[in-house]
């Protein structure tokens, strides 16, 4: 496989030539991501043959999906810290690669040299080096694995666990989307957050939505790592009362949790995320503003998704370019805002 990354990153290099609004980070993780899978798959079918190929090849997708969305996020730059996951021959013995890379951050968090890096940016995200991160994921690797090791080739139904995997003590959250209601205006740049919450869905490996009466008639999705995702049924210009009824219910059953809001961001370029943990103006979000009028005394967690703005600022020009349908491309650069969206839910989940 080891042909293919050069390939990858003259690719990767190519499109962001091309298209100067993204780095060649952000193309290289898109074309591991979406093509590096099938070109896996295609191997395994020339070498292995026919007869065992789909069991063995699923694997292969599996592993490497979860090496991609499992792994957390070492900051905002969408930078992925790749581990394989190594067993001998008691498996039960050897952490997986997940372990490890948890294991790698404490150490990081309690490393001395720690507090000559920046702490924390100004959205409360840890901004961790990624070189220090790779040089304390070796250091836990050092001695894994055994010498009768082997690679190990994980199966759908396990990817799934883990997956959703909760981080160590973990915090459950609920994680709430705010738009306006489907079918009318589905695919819209105001419903940002709803497109980047059914992303989450599929990324996550959780259930279809459905309509939850109890958790104020939203559409919710609960997989088993703690995390409610649930989507508004309202308009977003009153979302506060849906929010509060269901985040009152949600407590009820679920405890102490924190209560995480993804909306659309007009201030911002388009497939720009931005976090805000607590406190700040609503900034003339209509829906935030509804939401913290509902909540008063409730902080919660703001994932805002960048969809740009229109060159006038007429209330009515505004209205108009948020409520047009998505082009295509405009669709694609919302939808990969889902795995840096993932990457701060598992920041927020480990707690501070």
């Amino acid at each position: 496989m080891i042909f293919l990354a050069p390939l990858t990153v003259a690719l990767a290099y190519t499109y962001a030539q091309d298209n100067p609004t993204r780095n060649i980070t952000f193309y290289i993780v898109t074309f591991q991501v979406k093509w590096l899978p099938y070109a896996m798959l295609a191997m395994t079918f020339v070498m292995n043959g026919p007869q065992q190929t789909m069991h063995e090849a699923t694997g292969l997708v599996a592993a490497h999906l979860k090496r991609k969305f499992l792994l957390p996020l070492a900051a905002m730059s969408v930078q992925y810290d790749v581990v394989l996951d190594v067993v001998g021959e008691d498996s039960a013995a050897t952490p997986n690669a997940i372990t490890i890379e948890r294991k790698a951050k404490r150490h990081l968090r309690n490393t001395p040299s720690r507090s000559s890096s920046p702490a924390l940016d100004k959205d409360g995200l840890d901004d961790l080096d990624s070189k220090a991160l790779t040089s304390a994921l070796s250091t836990s690797l050092q001695s894994y694995p055994p010498k009768d090791h082997r690679l190990l080739l994980i199966t759908p139904t396990n990817l799934k666990q883990l997956s959703s995997m909760p981080p160590v003590n973990p915090i459950p959250l609920l994680v709430a989307s705010i738009g306006n209601p489907a079918p009318t205006y589905s695919n819209t740049l105001h419903s940002a957050g709803h497109t980047v919450l059914q992303n989450l869905k599929s990324l996550l490996f959780n259930p279809v939505f459905v309509k939850d009466r109890s958790l104020a008639n939203g559409l919710v999705s609960e997989g088993d790592n703690g995390w409610t995702l649930w989507q508004s049924p309202s308009l977003m210009i009153v979302s506060g009362k849906a929010v509060g009824d269901a985040w009152k219910k949600w407590r009820a059953t679920h405890g102490e949790g924190a209560l995480v809001i993804v909306h659309d961001e007009l201030e911002r370029p388009l497939g720009k995320v931005t976090v805000r943990r607590q406190g700040g103006s609503a900034r003339g979000h209509n829906g935030i503003k509804s939401i913290m009028s509902a909540l008063p005394s409730t902080p919660f967690v703001r994932i805002g998704i960048g969809i740009g703005r229109p060159e006038s600022r007429e209330p009515a020009d505004v209205a108009k370019y948020v409520l047009r349908k998505m082009t295509q491309q405009e669709r694609d650069r919302i939808e990969n805002c889902a795995l840096e969206v993932l990457g701060a839910l598992r920041n927020i989940s480990d707690g501070p």
